[in-house]
C-alpha cells in the first residue's frame, strides 16, 4: 500500500536552499547524489511510513536522516505523508 507524499511550501524552500548550498560547496555530482538520496528515502517512506523514529517532543512527527549533515521532518496524515522541512543537522530544527 503506497502513500501519497506532499512537500509543503516550506519543505520545497528548505530543500532548494540545501541543494544550492551543496551545489556551491561541493559541485554538481554531490548535489545530484543528494537529490537521488532524498528521492530514494521518499520512496521508502511511501511504502513504510513509520520506519523512521518519531520525535519525543511531538510523536506525530518523524525525522528522516538524509546524511550526516541533513534531515527532513515528516508527518503521516491518513493516506498522505507531508514533508514539513529539511534542515542542516548542525543547527537546531525549525520546530
Amino acid at each position: 500500500m503506497e502513500y501519497t507524499v506532499i512537500f509543503s511550501a516550506r519543505a520545497v524552500e528548505t530543500y532548494d536552499l540545501l541543494f544550492e548550498q551543496i551545489l556551491a560547496r561541493w559541485g554538481a555530482k554531490k548535489a545530484a547524489d543528494f537529490e537521488a538520496r532524498v528521492y530514494s528515502l521518499v520512496d521508502i517512506i511511501q511504502q513504510t511510513p513509520l520506519i523512521y523514529q518519531a520525535l519525543t517532543q511531538d510523536e506525530s512527527l518523524r525525522r528522516c536522516v538524509v546524511h550526516a549533515n541533513c534531515s527532513f521532518l515528516y508527518e503521516v496524515k491518513g493516506r498522505n505523508i507531508e514533508i514539513h522541512f529539511f534542515w542542516d543537522n548542525r543547527q537546531e530544527p525549525l520546530l
